[in-house]
């Protein structure tokens, strides 16, 4: 049972169809829940303009964005009531302030797209479409946030029809990507860069563009243009522009033997003895007081 009184965000499902008259068989549970957790994981990566489908095991942000436990399950049709699971600490710093809620945040955010009339991911709308189906014929998922007088969100064969409209109405947007170049074909004109995220970017450029592409080959880039994720690891673009990323060299910023005060001064051109009273001690400030005074700060 979900604990009373208590201030942790829940949600309640509620879910009908012909699987679903009294509970749900297991099988189709398992199906349900897999196909949910699919479609939170898209939605995630999408929100931040990622490949929504990524091949192997799910990444640590992909595991806190689905964070939820099952602290109900009623019958009637079936009734689940989900709440945010209690994390043990996060031991990544980046991570941390996000895990807290990331997956209330990211649920409700999908609830929230779900009702707006803008375009929607695909792969999450397909992720969704498999989970309604799991509950048999005329499948139909009703969400609402417990303790709210909100309407539920519902989901159901008039929610995927519209949901088809959303996604094929996803548009191009202006992009700035990163990566190597790594491939240059000149009919058409055309270069692979692969960015940092391991996505492989075909992107085409006009004529004028050539001599500056071809003496960036296998180099670090960065290029403007309009263009979008087309598939998992896979996007498309249109180059504005393109620049070499400036590679800077790291050179050791201390030394772990005392380099002499000549050799200091050299290195940064100067010559000559030091100013007169430059490393003098202020009037009436001894050599004891200092040293008393750094070990005081050192805490020897």
């Amino acid at each position: 049972m979900s604990q009373q009184g208590s201030d942790i965000p829940a949600f309640v499902l509620e879910l009908t169809g012909s699987e679903a008259t009294r509970g749900l068989p297991l099988h189709n549970l398992e199906t349900f829940i897999d196909e949910l957790l699919r479609g939170m994981r898209a939605f995630s990566r999408s929100r931040r303009w990622e490949p929504t489908v990524k091949a192997g095991h799910p990444t640590r942000r992909d595991e806190l964005v689905t964070a939820f436990r099952l602290v109900e399950l009623r019958t009637g049709s079936a009734v689940l009531t989900i709440e945010q699971a209690i994390l043990p600490d996060e031991p990544d710093e980046e991570l941390a302030a996000f895990a807290a809620t990331a997956a209330v945040d990211n649920f409700n955010a999908m609830l929230e797209a779900l009702a707006r009339p803008e375009e929607f991911d695909p792969d999450v709308a397909d992720a969704l479409s498999k989970a309604r189906r799991a509950l048999g014929e005329n499948g139909r998922i009703a969400v609402r946030r417990q303790g709210t007088p909100d309407h539920p969100v519902v989901i159901d064969e008039s929610t995927e029809r519209v949901l088809q409209e959303r996604t094929s109405r996803r548009q191009p947007r202006m992009l700035r990507v990163s990566g190597r170049l790594h491939l240059i074909d000149l009919e058409p004109y055309r270069v692979g860069i692969r960015d940092t995220e391991g996505i492989e970017w075909t992107c085409q450029y006009t004529e004028e563009l050539t001599p500056k592409v071809k003496a960036l080959l296998d180099a670090n880039v960065w290029v403007r243009g309009v263009g979008r994720i087309t598939a998992a690891r896979r996007g498309s673009l249109t180059l504005e522009e393109i620049h070499a990323l400036d590679e800077f060299e790291q050179p050791a910023l201390f030394t772990y033997e005392p380099v002499p005060v000549d050799d200091l001064m050299l290195q940064q051109g100067i010559s000559g003895p030091p100013p007169s009273g430059a490393l003098a001690l202020p009037d009436g400030l001894t050599e004891e007081q200092v040293d008393e005074y750094f070990a005081a700060v050192l805490g020897e």
